[in-house]
């Protein structure tokens, strides 16, 4: 048996030991025969309360009256039915199902309500299921039980919680039904986000090894997301250049000591989720630096205890045998400086090229951080699919000069620009130009503007003028 449901465990029918579908009278009934059953200090063997699976139940006011407080709300009624056995067409099939499972056999339960034409089987099924932890089995059932929305929605939040279970696993498998992969793909959807804002959360607190490791894992739900809204949409973008920013911000800390392995693992697989074009040629850099090795003349050190020796036993046979011992010290000697100078030549040779070091680094400096639009409006259309309309689209994350905070000059004399096409046209391009260098010399590039504009605004008026 696997884990058990909170929903199961503690529902108020099972407190009492009714059915989900009984009425008024018959739970005040069983409750009457509860107290009585308390007063004497024995206890009701009921079925339905599943004392010899689930756990033994006391008999006494506090249980009743918790139950009854749950019974008496119309929506803790609703919640708790819907997770527990109703009485269907054959009370007495339903409770030799019921008996079998409280002695801990499923199989032979299911096979009674599959052999039932009652609507209400399939629910007791996907109850009977959820009682042993089978929630896979479970769903099965309830693909074909749930066809409103709110319905699965709670199931799968239900699933979720008491199982541990995150969206990738309930939807690992695929589902024939278009309403179904509808509400698991806006519940994906909304994990991702989420585990991804946790991270960037972390990233800005924190950083280290830990951290880009943490941020390199967020890219399994950049792929989902990739897979779940597409390349072009807003939110997978911009979470998109937010990790990849947040990656290359990380490598700022000059006490972080990281491997080549690692900045090719990490940043090999950032590449495809980097937008920003600068973004980009900072990733091909540390990718192109770190992948440099200048021979690959380390298959030869393993070999270097085999290969010498044989090398100074050939100088001496073939000394010996032709010009005599002193040939023969001279040629080991010769072997012995040529593996000398060899063996260091083959190390330096094969030094790994190792940095993590990039260009433009000041590129993120002055840039404001982008930001994911509202959440998601969705709307439902003739095939009940959902469908995500952000507020906008857009194809690359450009940068928003509205949220930069210039120097202010130092002739206060100059009167204020007036916003005007020309003028935010040319502040965005003066800052493109500066963001990778010092800010300080932009108020002089700001004044000379100014004066072009003023020049165009008197242009303008004299020739309205005459």
């Amino acid at each position: 048996m696997g884990e058990k449901m909170n929903e199961i465990c503690d529902n108020p029918f099972r407190y009492i030991g009714v059915f989900a579908n009984s009425t008024l009278k018959e739970q005040t009934a069983q409750i009457a025969q509860m107290k009585a059953y308390a007063r004497v200090g024995q206890q009701i063997d009921n079925p339905l309360q599943l004392q010899r699976l689930l756990g033994a139940l006391p008999n006494d006011d506090e249980l009743i009256k918790k139950a009854q407080s749950l019974l008496a709300l119309p929506q803790e009624k609703d919640y708790y039915a819907a997770f527990w056995f109703l009485r269907g067409v054959s009370p007495e099939d339903d409770m030799t199902a019921i008996k079998l499972i409280d002695n801990g056999n499923l199989r032979e339960a299911l096979a009674i309500w599959s052999s039932l034409d009652d609507p209400a089987t399939l629910q007791n099924q996907m109850v009977a299921a959820l009682t042993f932890g089978e929630w896979r089995q479970a769903m099965k059932f309830a693909q074909s039980l749930y066809q409103h929305e709110e319905d699965i929605r709670r199931f799968v939040r239900v699933i979720a919680s008491n199982f541990n279970l995150s969206m990738k696993q309930v939807a690992e498998k695929s589902i024939d039904n278009s309403l179904w992969n509808a509400v698991l793909k806006e519940f994906r959807i909304s994990e991702c986000r989420e585990n991804i804002e946790e991270v960037l959360g972390k990233a800005q607190q924190e950083s280290g090894r830990t951290t880009l490791e943490a941020l390199y894992k967020t890219m399994d739900d950049l792929s989902d997301l990739k897979r779940l809204l597409g390349s072009d949409d807003v939110v997978f973008q911009t979470l998109s250049e937010q990790v990849v920013r947040a990656m290359l911000l990380q490598l700022e800390d000059e006490q972080l000591k990281i491997s080549q392995k690692e900045i090719l693992r990490w940043f090999g697989k950032a590449h495809e989720f980097a937008f920003d074009e600068v973004t980009r040629e900072n990733i091909s850099y540390l990718l192109k630096a770190n992948k440099k090795k200048r021979l690959r003349l380390f298959i030869l050190l393993p070999l270097f205890p085999i290969i010498f020796p044989l090398a100074l036993i050939y100088e001496l046979f073939k000394g010996i045998t032709t010009d005599g011992c002193l040939s023969s010290l001279k040629g080991c000697f010769s072997t012995l400086l040529f593996f000398c100078i060899f063996i260091p030549f083959i190390v330096f040779s094969t030094r790994q090229c190792n940095t993590n070091r990039y260009p433009n680094s000041n590129h993120y400096k002055y840039r404001p951080n982008i930001s994911i639009p509202e959440p998601i409006k969705h709307q439902r259309d003739s095939s009940n699919h959902i469908k995500y309309f952000p507020r906008y689209r857009m194809g690359v994350p450009t940068l928003d000069t509205s949220e930069i905070i210039l120097p202010e000059p130092e002739n206060h004399n100059i009167k204020p620009i007036k916003d005007t096409s020309l003028h935010r046209l040319t502040l965005e391009k003066i800052i493109r130009q500066k963001e990778m260098n010092d800010l300080k010399s932009l108020p002089d590039e700001i004044i000379e503007m100014q004066k072009e504009i003023e020049n165009k605004q008197i242009n303008d008026s004299t020739h309205t003028t005459n």
